[in-house]
């Protein structure tokens, strides 16, 4: 019994020198929309643990990368798809509209179709388009996110 304490406990302590912070965001509904983990690295002039700064700049530098996606992940609506024809694309809670492109591809990467966002609600009528898959490109600049759009 000695021996599996002792061992339980050697286990805990060497998890604990390994730890790390998570940090958690989420947005109004309630859903997680970023996570970051934060190692813990013991301090110098201290017994506890404290975040090691230059690897949480280096994770935010990361973040930061994914800005685009972050901002606009979730908070553009395509609907509905599947589709018969009539495609709505709803941007929620952006308000700058400048350089968004929208691009319709088949599965084979041939662009059908690429317009400007001019406005948080955009239509395309896809009903002269083939029974399918297709992706739909939203880019801005060189970041872009990709759907895939089902026309039935």
């Amino acid at each position: 019994m000695k021996k599996t304490l002792f061992l339980i406990t050697f286990i805990l302590l060497s998890l604990l020198s390994y730890s790390q912070s998570i940090q958690y965001d989420y947005d109004a509904s309630g859903n997680r929309v970023k996570r970051i983990i934060i190692p813990l690295t013991k301090s110098t002039n201290s017994t506890g643990y404290i975040a090691d700064t230059a690897k949480t700049r280096e994770l935010l530098k990361i973040e930061e990368k994914f800005k685009f996606e972050k901002l606009y992940k979730g908070k553009i609506k395509i609907f509905p798809n599947p589709t018969e024809g009539a495609l709505m694309i709803k941007f929620e809670n952006i308000t700058n509209f400048e350089g968004i492109t929208l691009q319709l591809y088949d599965v084979k990467g041939t662009l059908l179709h690429s317009w400007q966002v001019s406005s948080g609600i955009s239509y395309f009528n896809m009903q002269d388009y083939a029974p399918g898959t297709y992706i739909l490109r939203v880019s801005r600049q060189e970041e872009k996110l990709e759907y895939k759009i089902i026309k039935k």
